[in-house]
C-alpha cells in the first residue's frame, strides 16, 4: 500500500466532500475529520517504519520538471511527518467542541485537511518545485482561516499572506539559482559548497524562506498578531505546530543536504539564533 501518496490525497478529497455537506452540520463534519486524522496518524506511523528512500511516481523526461513527483523518505522527513500526523489528530480532536460552540469557522475542517494534505507533501517532497507548490498553499490556507472574520483578524491574516508571500517569492528566486548552477531540482542531488555568486543568493533565499515560515527573527513580526487575532484551534495549527516544524524542518534540510555551510554561514545562524 502507498501510504505516501494516501497521505496526501485522502485529505485533499476528503476536504473537498465535506465542503459540500452543510454548514449546520458542524458535529459531523467534525467527526469525518476526527476519523480521517487518526488515519493519517496511522498512514504517518507507517511511513515511519519504511525504509530510507527516495521513490519517483513520475518523471517528464529530460525538462525541468523531471522527478516532479520524487518524494524522499530519510530520517528527518518520517520524524516530521510523524509529528504532524500526532499534531493533526490532537487538534482535530480538540477543534470539534471548540468549532461547535462558535460561528467563525465557516470551511474549517476542508481548510484543516487541506494544510495537513500540504504539510505531508511539502515534508516529504524531494523536487523543490514540488516543494514549492505545497509550501505556498500553505500560505493561502493561513490566510484564508483568519480573513473575513473581524478587521483585526482580516488584518493579521493580510499581514501574514504578504509577508510568507514574499518569502515564497524570494524562494523561488533562491530555486532558480541553484538549478542554474547545478542543473537538477532534486534535493538529494544537491551538495553544494557556498563558493560563487548563484550559490550564495540561493542559500540566502532559501534561508529567509524557511526563517519566514518559522515565525523566527528578523522575519518574524506576522506571528504575533496572527497568534492573538486567531482562535485557539487555529494558533494551535499553524503558528504553534506545522508551520514551525515546516520553518525549521527546511533550514534542517538546507543545512545538512542542499548545501555545505562554511564558516560564515555557520556564524550568520549563530547570530540570528542568538539574536
Amino acid at each position: 500500500m502507498n501510504f505516501i501518496l494516501l497521505s496526501i490525497l485522502v485529505p485533499i478529497v476528503t476536504g473537498s466532500l465535506l465542503w459540500l455537506i452543510p454548514g449546520k452540520l458542524k458535529k459531523v463534519k467534525g467527526t469525518i475529520t476526527l476519523g480521517i486524522s487518526l488515519l493519517l496518524f496511522y498512514y504517518t506511523f507507517q511511513i515511519f517504519k519504511l525504509p530510507n528512500a527516495k521513490m519517483v511516481y513520475t518523471s517528464f523526461g529530460n525538462t525541468v520538471i523531471s522527478g516532479f513527483l520524487t518524494f524522499n523518505v530519510d530520517h528527518l522527513s518520517k520524524l516530521i511527518v510523524l509529528f504532524i500526523g500526532f499534531f493533526g489528530s490532537m487538534i482535530s480532536m480538540y477543534s470539534i467542541k471548540f468549532v461547535e460552540n462558535s460561528d467563525k469557522f465557516k470551511g474549517y475542517y476542508t481548510k484543516f485537511l487541506f494544510t495537513l494534505s500540504a504539510s505531508l507533501g511539502a515534508v516529504l517532497s524531494d523536487n523543490l518545485i514540488t516543494l514549492t507548490l505545497f509550501w505556498g498553499f500553505l500560505g493561502l490556507t493561513l490566510y484564508r482561516f483568519l480573513r473575513g472574520s473581524d478587521k483585526k483578524t482580516t488584518a493579521a491574516a493580510k499581514k501574514s499572506f504578504i509577508l510568507i508571500g514574499a518569502s515564497d517569492s524570494i524562494l523561488i528566486l533562491g530555486i532558480g539559482f541553484l538549478w542554474l548552477k547545478t542543473g537538477t531540482l532534486l534535493m538529494s542531488g544537491m551538495s553544494l559548497t557556498l563558493s560563487g555568486t548563484a550559490a550564495v543568493i540561493g542559500f540566502l533565499s532559501l534561508l529567509i524562506a524557511s526563517l519566514t515560515k518559522a515565525g523566527a527573527f528578523p522575519v518574524h513580526t506576522w506571528l504575533p498578531d496572527y497568534a492573538e487575532a486567531a482562535p485557539s484551534p487555529i494558533s494551535a495549527l499553524l503558528p504553534a505546530s506545522l508551520d514551525k516544524l515546516l520553518g525549521i524542518y527546511f533550514l534542517a534540510r538546507i543545512c545538512m543536504n542542499i548545501f555545505i555551510l562554511n564558516n560564515w554561514a555557520k556564524m550568520l545562524l549563530l547570530i540570528i539564533g542568538a539574536v
